[in-house]
């Protein structure tokens, strides 16, 4: 005799494997329900293991028990591939039923016994639905303990978590870092924020943006270039990759300074790598109506920043580098750091991924840089990566939002650059 087991999510389809290995005689040992786990083991969808066995062989004129536990048994898995050897699992947990139904009626008990089981099946896969359901909304919703009765203020008048606002911190954690805001500082800040709101109170998600904005107030720094003082640094560098737009904000700077401030403005401009870089910054200088002067050497910077000193403000421009190559602008760094007459502020553009500003304001702190330029806001509609800046603890000095010279310049408060991160332009 040979025993077979056979494992199928489909009885018809274990019964014609049954069939074609062991013939229209084959008879039908046991038939039970198993689970098999699929996604990533969170729900279990249900198969069928049915044993079946060839006719019983004759010995000495008597039938060999079809349920002999000393037969070998082996086990294969049914799915739309050709059948596959599994596993044995313990004899315990088979508990075959003895039976001799042929394979032709037992299929066709089998057939009109699938209908309730159907319906089973079906009400089965919906309280799974909902199983998943709830373990997803507890999965997106880190501050549940926030919002429990363990808080001591208690949200609500039953025990237990007040998903309502729990999932509205969950839908603001996911935007703020979708709109790329450093994950651990947004969920800081949400946790606190979270703290700060009193039971049954209404509009949650306004109230968490307006407590988050409040305490990302505090974290920001800004500084612009100051009116001239004495002892002060009266030169200001403008350092960052290419393309963040270096020269188009010193243009605007040297307008405000200029012709709205009447300082003495002097331009100083290294940047010669570019093709016609000095000659767009000569046509902004003879439109402002300010001096500039080409440099190719740190020499000639510092013979020229030495000249300037019947300058009030000295605005400095610079070819980009890539923060991967940090031996490419090593010899500017190590003159700007020799100084302190040279005030050192990083461009850097918001339209850069998050990651990327990180190791961008990582590979430049070769310079020291005193403060940061954020450029191109008019360029993207997510303000979350100005993050990085307040994480590396520098001020930012200005904001850049367009082309126009000297209009799309602005000078941010803590107040405003807050408010840009939480609520966008």
């Amino acid at each position: 005799m040979k025993i077979k087991t056979y494992r199928s999510e489909s009885v018809p389809k274990a019964l014609e494997q049954i069939r074609r290995d062991l013939g229209d005689g084959a008879v039908i040992l046991s038939t039970r329900r198993t689970k098999k786990r699929r996604l990533l083991g969170l729900v279990p969808s249900l198969a069928y293991e049915i044993t079946a066995a060839t006719e019983p062989e004759v010995s000495n004129g008597e039938a060999v028990p079809a349920t002999s536990s000393s037969l070998p048994r082996e086990t294969y898995e049914i799915s739309d591939q050709p059948p596959v050897k599994a596993s044995e699992e313990s004899s315990s947990a088979r508990r075959p039923t003895v039976g001799k139904t042929a394979l032709g009626r037992r299929g066709n008990e089998e057939k009109n016994d699938m209908q309730p089981r159907l319906e089973q099946l079906s009400a089965e896969i919906q309280e799974l639905k909902s199983i998943l359901s709830r373990r997803h909304r507890a999965t997106a919703a880190p501050w549940a303990l926030e919002f429990s009765n363990e808080r001591g203020a208690g949200f609500g008048k039953s025990p237990g978590v007040d998903w309502k606002a729990a999932q509205a911190s969950a839908r603001l954690l996911s935007r703020l870092v979708s709109d790329g805001m450093d994950e651990a500082l947004a969920y800081s800040l949400l946790r606190y924020a979270s703290q700060q709101i009193e039971p049954d109170e209404a509009d949650l998600s306004g109230l968490l943006q307006s407590h988050l904005q409040t305490a990302l107030e505090k974290m920001v720094e800004t500084a612009p270039i100051m009116a001239p003082q004495r002892d002060a640094a009266r030169a200001a560098i403008f350092i960052g990759p290419t393309g963040v737009g270096k020269t188009t904000t010193i243009a605007k700077l040297a307008a405000v300074f200029s012709l709205g401030e009447e300082r003495r403005v002097q331009l100083l401009t290294l940047d010669t790598y570019r093709i016609a870089a000095a000659e767009q910054l000569k046509t902004y200088a003879d439109i402002i109506g300010v001096p500039i002067q080409v440099l190719h050497t740190l020499e000639e910077l510092d013979a020229a920043i030495r000249k300037s000193d019947g300058r009030d403000t000295v605005l400095i421009d610079t070819s980009g580098h890539s923060h991967k190559n940090v031996e490419s602008y090593r010899p500017l760094a190590d003159f700007l750091n020799n100084r302190e007459d040279v005030e050192k502020h990083l461009v850097l553009s918001l339209t850069t991924k998050a990651e990327d500003l990180r190791e961008i304001i990582e590979g430049f702190r070769v310079f020291d840089p005193d403060k940061l330029v954020f450029t191109k806001l008019d360029e993207t509609s997510s303000f979350g990566a100005l993050s990085e800046g307040i994480l590396s603890g520098l001020p930012i000095s200005y904001l850049t939002n367009g082309q126009a010279v000297p209009d799309d310049l602005q000078v941010p408060s803590p107040q405003s650059v807050a408010e840009l991160i939480v609520r966008g332009a």
